[in-house]
This record gives C-alpha cells, structure tokens and sequence, in this order.
C-alpha cells in the first residue's frame, strides 16, 4: 500500500446517492467517515482468511477477487474504475474471507470502514443502509 490519506469522496458519495439522495448532514456524515488509500499493480488489497472491514469504491485502476485451488486460480470478478465493491458474505458477517482482492494495475480506492458503517446507519435514515444493503454493492 502507498498510503492513506483523507478522501476527497466526490465520487464515492455520487455513486451513493445515485442510488438513493443523502440529505446534506448525513453526506456530510458520510463524507467524514472515507478515507482513500492507493495500491501497486500486484498488491493484494484483502488477503484470503482475513476479515473485509471495507467497502471499496474504485477511483482509478482495476482490481480481481479470485480465489486458488490446488491447481489453478478462479477468478471471481473484476471491478474497474467507478465501481463499489466489498466481499459481501465476510464484509457483513465480519468472518474470514474465502476470496482475495488485488490490484490489477496502480490503483485509488475510497473506503469506508464496517465500525463507521455501523454507526452511519444508526443516523442516517437511508434505505440501503438500514435496508437491503446487498443492493448497494450490486
């Protein structure tokens, strides 16, 4: 990982309210809560076995969830520039993940932590946070 630093978030936040619109006091909410961090072409971004304590939004570059067998690599999906993304099953259940993420290219996420997820959705009244919130990362 390069490093990490506060995000601007235009875009993570127009994604959001693309789906549904954020009052300004919970955009604002929203907004202090993100942090951007940058990541090399090769550079794993969730390993296999760890806990997703993020959901992503891809500000530049391109990144693959995969998983391994004995034999050969199974690539899941891939997630360009514009796209939000966690893994989803380890992301809400908070357990280990059976999939890795990398970067595919040099890439700037936007992330937003599950713990200020939690707390955001204790305030703001938003129906993919306090509904379906699958439907956010689809």
């Amino acid at each position: 990982m390069i490093t990490d630093h506060f995000a601007d978030a235009t875009n993570f936040l127009a994604f959001v309210s693309s789906l549904s619109p954020l009052e300004s006091e919970a955009n604002e909410s929203m907004r202090s809560k993100l942090y951007q961090k940058k990541y090399r072409k090769g550079e794993l971004i969730l390993e296999t076995g760890t806990v997703c304590k993020r959901i992503y939004f891809i500000d530049s570059g391109l990144v693959k969830t995969f998983f391994y067998t004995h034999t050969r690599e199974f690539i899941m999906r891939f997630f360009a520039e514009g796209s939000m993304f966690t893994v989803l099953d380890s992301f809400l259940a908070q357990r280990p993940s059976a999939y890795a993420v990398q970067a595919l290219e040099d890439t700037e996420i936007t992330c937003l932590n599950y713990d200020d997820m939690e707390m955001l959705c204790g305030i703001i009244p938003w129906k993919p946070f306090t509904g379906n919130f699958s439907q956010l990362l689809r």
